[in-house]
């Protein structure tokens, strides 16, 4: 389904901080506007948060954070403004393994192997991933254990980008086990490395009679290896989902908070849940951070999806290009200026009554102010861009008797 996300509860309640630099107040972080002169900023580096006073109990199934510069985010929720009742958002997809580009971490339990760091470049272009080196004793591995609760038919996904070089050892096996329960579960996938980076993922779910509460993410080297034999490694991933998600890089002990991916747009779903009290734990720990826009609410669900000629906001650029050339005509070169995205959102099955309530109470949001928009959130999470209109909304129309039809031209960033 597509969805929406424009409800704001920190537009309509009671915020506070803990910290502000008077240049860049509170308020910054929840106008709509993500330029880097309009955020909202601690005075210092560290742990910080920022709370809404709902002023009575107010529901929330989405959060987004737009134009920052944090190490990790984390929502909570509490009955008692947070004096003794502390509680978690617990997002779905979140990375459980630790220190995930850090195979030389404690974390990170080395049997048969040593642990070579920043060894090659990473698929993210950083000079972090690690290599992984055989003592040359039948089966080299290396383990993280997660303590999840009663495992019995929970379905996880486990994956590492894996690669090696020419002339070493290819087959490797990844290992999701259940760890001192019953019955005894311990499944695992083969995988054939290459010279490229690649992601590789194994999903399993655990038996309905499963009583082991802690679960363990394995990665195997070759099982009669050579001393010396090694492969390369990066971004490991435990989540508890049917398959892979986009990758979330973790420095600690941040499950359930967010480790995001540079200053990219941070938005996720959740089960619904309503409280009084709100607040964002947001973490920077090299300087003050900033964040140019926060949200927390109920998204809107349109009730249908996207249709053939739709182009996501991540595929949607509209680039402008300059062409370099020298007098007698040869190419000198050719400048890329962002210019970010531009979408068609058109929707053509929507009913009368929700064109005149839900749809007309965004269109009178989306008049003056961004919002996010989720073309496919359970199959594409990472593809959720930051939108405002572009000229006159057009109203809703009939396409028949039955149903309505409404668009909207957008700009947008991810």
């Amino acid at each position: 389904m597509t969805t929406i996300a424009y409800r704001n509860i920190f537009e309509t309640g009671t915020v506070t901080v803990d910290s502000e630099d008077a240049d860049y107040p509170k308020e910054n972080a929840y106008d709509w506007l993500p330029y880097p002169g309009d955020v909202w900023k601690p005075a210092a580096s560290g742990t910080h948060y920022i709370t809404v006073d709902a002023g009575a109990d107010a529901s929330a199934d989405y959060f987004a954070v737009h134009a920052h510069d944090i190490d990790s985010v984390k929502l909570q929720y509490s009955n008692d403004n947070f004096s003794t009742d502390v509680n978690d958002v617990d997002i779905p997809a979140q990375n459980m393994l630790k220190y995930s580009e850090e195979f030389d971490n404690a974390a990170f339990i080395k049997v048969n192997t040593t642990v070579f760091p920043n060894a090659a470049t990473a698929p993210d272009g950083t000079l972090t991933a690690d290599k992984i080196i055989s003592d040359g004793t039948i089966d080299p591995f290396l383990y993280q254990n997660y303590t999840v609760g009663v495992l019995a038919s929970r379905t996880f996904t486990v994956s590492f980008y894996a690669w090696t070089d020419a002339g070493q050892p290819t087959e490797s096996n990844l290992f999701i086990i259940a760890i001192s329960g019953s019955p005894s579960e311990s499944p695992n996938k083969t995988i054939t490395l290459t010279t490229t980076p690649t992601l590789y993922d194994f999903t399993f779910t655990f038996d309905a009679a499963q009583t082991a509460t802690q679960i363990m993410s394995r990665f195997d080297l070759v099982q009669n290896p050579t001393a010396g034999d090694y492969v390369y490694l990066w971004g490991a991933q435990l989540t508890e989902t049917s398959k892979v998600q986009p990758y979330i890089k973790t420095t600690s002990a941040t499950y359930p908070a967010i480790a995001p991916d540079g200053s990219k747009l941070i938005y996720r779903e959740f089960t619904s849940l309503a409280s009084r009290y709100w607040r964002f734990e947001v973490i920077k720990a090299s300087a003050p951070s900033s964040v140019g826009v926060i949200t927390l609410g109920e998204k809107l669900t349109i009730p249908e999806s996207m249709r053939a000629g739709f182009s996501p906001a991540n595929l949607a650029r509209t680039n402008k290009y300059l062409n370099s050339t020298s007098d007698e005509g040869q190419f000198l070169g050719r400048r890329l200026i962002s210019n970010g995205s531009s979408m068609n959102l058109s929707f053509n099955i929507l009913t009368p009554e929700f064109a005149r309530s839900s749809w007309d109470v965004f269109i009178q949001h989306a008049e003056v102010k961004p919002f996010f928009f989720a073309w496919n959130y359970d199959s594409y999470p990472t593809e959720v861009a930051f939108c405002w209109t572009t000229g006159k909304i057009k109203p809703p129309t009939y396409g028949s008797q039955t149903y309505m039809t409404a668009s909207l031209k957008v700009k947008a960033n991810t």
